[in-house]
C-alpha cells in the first residue's frame, strides 16, 4: 500500500453535527440572557439616577431662593413638613399664595417636586444654625418590601 491510497481511505470530517450546533445555540441563549438581564439593571438604576439628580437640582434650587430671601428664612418662614401639600398646583388649577415670598417659593418648590419625582413631598428644618432640605419620592424599582422611599438630604450652614 502506498501513500496515496492511505490518503484516500483516511476519513474526513463532514461538517458540524445537529448536538454541536444545539450546544452552540444554548451557549449564546444562555449569553442573550444574560445580555436582556444587564439592560434591564441598567434602565432600573440610570431611572433612579435621574431621580436622585432631580431631587439635587430641587434642594440647591430652594436653598438658592433661601439664600436670596435671608431675611424671611431667619424669621422662620421656610420651614416646612412633610405631608404639608402645597395644595393645587398651577398646572391642576391652583393658584400660589400671596402672602409673601417665602410662601410663594415653598409653594413652587413643593409643587415641582410634586411633577417631578413619583409621590415626591418635601421638608425644611432648621435645627440651630443650619437649613436641612429634604426630599422624599417612591423609588418601587428597589423595593425589597413594603417600604419603597427614597430620601435626599441636603444640609447648609445659615
Amino acid at each position: 500500500m502506498n501513500a496515496a491510497t492511505a490518503f484516500r481511505r483516511a476519513p474526513r470530517a463532514a461538517g458540524f453535527s445537529l448536538l454541536e450546533v444545539l450546544v452552540s445555540m444554548i451557549i449564546l441563549s444562555i449569553g442573550l440572557l444574560g445580555l436582556a438581564a444587564l439592560q434591564a439593571f441598567s434602565i432600573k438604576a440610570n431611572q433612579s439616577a435621574n431621580y436622585r439628580t432631580q431631587a439635587t437640582a430641587l434642594a440647591y434650587d430652594l436653598l438658592d431662593r433661601m439664600r436670596a430671601n435671608r431675611n424671611e428664612l431667619i424669621a422662620g418662614r421656610y420651614f416646612t413638613n412633610y405631608g404639608s401639600a402645597p395644595g393645587s398646583c398651577p398646572d391642576t388649577g391652583g393658584t400660589p399664595p400671596s402672602t409673601g415670598a417665602a410662601s410663594r417659593d415653598v409653594y413652587d418648590w413643593k409643587c415641582a417636586i410634586k411633577a417631578q419625582l413619583p409621590l415626591g413631598e418635601g421638608a425644611v428644618r432648621m435645627p440651630g444654625g443650619t437649613v436641612v432640605v429634604a426630599i422624599r419620592w417612591t423609588d418601587a424599582r428597589w423595593s425589597n418590601g413594603a417600604d419603597a422611599t427614597t430620601e435626599f438630604t441636603l444640609t447648609s450652614a445659615l
